[in-house]
């Protein structure tokens, strides 16, 4: 059995505060970055959530555990129940905007919050958070003696990732091509990994790198791999679609609005091919072997970058409400185009006998234009 480093020091990196703290925040806590070359800000996507335009149809477990939950908490809480029968929610039209109606909505949402939170539905998130708080470099945090599974869950993660050392922690980053943000787990380096891909990511565009020049940086620079923890349940596709936002982005200063590049922070480039997903799932924390407490994935940040695209275009067309709509058609127009195919139909049959059925078969939608055209015709004709 592999001996097991003491808990909760983790490597020698020093502690630092949370890379969000001060991050200006719009509608629903999306992040209100700078873009390059503008000067205002713009709300950006959470890369967490990005995928949830591609998967947006696969929630229905989801929601129905949620709402399984609300009834429970309002059993467990039967205050709950009380409160919220007695808000004055009306749906009658209009009453949307009223204030009434806006806070009795809020006070619903605090309500069926509270009745997740008395069913338990934030245990295993609030488990997850404990694991992600104890894992950051330099973490002075405290694991009770009773809690051995979450002290062995820690101490099971550092045994896999014995060979893997943690270069960088809590890490903001802003991907400007997707418009996504968000703060990922480590910056790793893994020996052993397949080869980099034969381009090189920070070619000058003159065959040169400018991390190493007159040779590829990928000749003697190791990148850098984008790593997160995984405490839930394992969704590859949302997290390949969220590490590949991450590691094709920069580092955002939330305070100084001022971005770094992987390779300047760093001295070497993040790799933009694969990345890591360590998973700690709680039911394995038991197990006699530590290293077998947490798992570890190799994912294709290619196939996550491709996703990822979708995503954000989708999401796109979500908000300008096109999604292919060319134009408004006028069905009066349209029965004109109609009449006027059945009048050259008509060919040298055509009478004045036979424009007038077709006007009184098409009274509603006839104009003047249609009896200039019927004229012309017959001239035509004769």
């Amino acid at each position: 059995m592999s001996r097991v480093p003491q808990v909760p020091d983790y490597d020698p990196l020093s502690a630092a505060p949370h890379p969000e703290e001060g991050l200006r925040r719009g509608r629903y806590g999306r992040p209100k970055l700078i873009p390059k070359g503008l000067t205002t800000r713009v709300e950006y996507t959470r890369a967490s959530s990005l995928s949830d335009y591609i998967m947006g149809g696969n929630t229905h477990g989801l929601d129905r555990w949620m709402k399984r939950l609300i009834i429970r908490g309002a059993g467990i809480r039967p205050d709950l129940a009380r409160m919220a029968a007695a808000e004055s929610y009306d749906q009658a039209p209009g009453t949307e905007k009223d204030v009434l109606y806006r806070e009795a909505g809020q006070n619903l949402d605090s309500y069926w919050e509270q009745a997740i939170e008395a069913a338990g539905g934030h245990d295993k998130a609030n488990w997850g958070t404990a694991v992600h708080s104890l894992m950051r470099p330099g973490s002075k945090g405290i694991i009770a003696e009773e809690d051995v599974e979450l002290r062995r869950s820690v101490e099971g993660v550092k045994a896999a990732m014995r060979g893997i050392d943690i270069i960088g922690s809590e890490l903001f980053v802003a991907n400007d091509e997707l418009l996504v943000a968000g703060t990922f787990d480590a910056a790793v380096d893994i020996q052993g990994l397949p080869p980099w891909p034969a381009d090189c990511p920070v070619d000058d565009g003159l065959g040169e790198c400018s991390y190493s020049p007159g040779k590829c940086c990928q000749s003697d620079i190791e990148p850098l791999v984008c790593a997160d923890w995984k405490t839930g349940e394992l969704h590859i596709i949302e997290h390949i679609v969220q590490l590949a936002g991450y590691c094709r982005g920069e580092l955002y200063d939330v305070n100084t609005d001022k971005r770094t590049t992987f390779a300047e922070h760093f001295g070497r480039p993040m790799r933009t091919d694969v990345g890591l997903v360590v998973r700690i799932p709680p039911n394995l924390a038991n197990h006699p072997v530590p290293e077998k407490r947490a798992k570890l994935y190799l994912v294709d940040l290619d196939e996550g970058w491709r996703l990822a695209k979708i995503a954000a275009y989708i999401r796109q067309m979500q908000k300008t409400q096109s999604l292919g709509v060319v134009q408004t058609l006028d069905p009066r127009e349209l029965a004109q185009a109609r009449i006027r195919r059945q009048m050259i139909d008509l060919g040298p049959s055509i009478t004045t006998a036979a424009l007038s059925e077709l006007y009184h078969r098409w009274s509603t939608d006839w104009c003047d234009e249609l009896t200039v055209f019927g004229r012309g015709l017959l001239e035509a004709t004769a």
